[in-house]
């Protein structure tokens, strides 16, 4: 089994609907949806994805777009959920529109949104899905991000 692993930064979910600005696009996510489905099937893959959220909130400019002496936890925390209001978007696609086996993973999320990834059960989770999902680190403040996720 060939594992591969992408990051999709939280702009590429940013567009427009309505001819409005908007944080979610649905027909982008459709879109990356359709080539990540596409691809696991035709290449014969599993496929991690670490799905970022700066079209929705950035942790590091909490303060400076608050102009207010705030907690840089506060700001992490909003990144990280807004890392998880992506994946859930794209995992909802995956399953519904493109009908492939796919899990959404966070260290923030309710078990109602996503599942704890643990690595003990790693060989178990790619057994049961074709793609999984990763959102949110749960480390805000100390250097960990969706960008040192991909790194991983």
């Amino acid at each position: 089994m060939r594992v591969i692993f992408l990051k999709l930064s939280g702009g590429l979910f940013a567009g427009t609907q309505d001819g409005k600005p908007a944080c979610i696009d649905h027909e982008r996510v459709y879109a990356f949806a359709k080539a990540i489905s596409t691809a696991v099937q035709e290449e014969d893959i599993k496929l991690g994805v670490a799905v970022c959220g700066g079209n929705i909130y950035r942790g590091r400019d909490h303060a400076r777009i608050r102009k207010l002496k705030t907690s840089v936890y506060a700001g992490d925390h909003m990144g990280l959920l807004a890392t998880v209001i992506n994946g859930v978007a794209l995992t909802d696609v995956l399953v519904h529109e493109c009908g492939m086996r796919a899990e959404l993973f966070s260290e923030v999320a309710s078990a109602d949104v996503a599942d704890r990834f643990l690595v003990r059960k790693a060989a178990e989770y790619w057994r049961s899905f074709d793609i999984l999902v990763f959102t949110g680190t749960g480390a805000p403040a100390v250097g960990r991000s969706t960008d040192s996720v991909a790194a991983d």
